[in-house]
């Protein structure tokens, strides 16, 4: 039984080393990405304008919300 598992963990092992053969080929080198001729499509964060906007949007939302919910529970004010 023993055996049986021992042969299986060395095949597994074999299977997902990251170890590269020596006789494959070295990747082909990616090309330079083009570089950018302005400013109005940056990318801050990763997102684009309208997508930090959608984000501040149900930030201010998710605030006010809370902020309600906080007064109503601690009978600033009332329903």
């Amino acid at each position: 039984m023993l055996d049986d598992s021992a042969s299986f963990l060395d095949d597994l092992e074999s299977e997902l080393s990251d170890d590269v053969p020596p006789f494959a080929a070295d990747p082909a080198p990616k090309a330079a990405k083009p570089a950018r001729r302005s400013n109005s499509g940056r990318l801050v964060l990763g997102m684009t304008a309208p997508q930090r906007m959608v984000i501040a949007g149900m930030l201010f939302m998710m605030v006010c919300i809370l902020g309600s919910f906080f007064l109503i529970i601690t009978d600033s004010i009332g329903l």
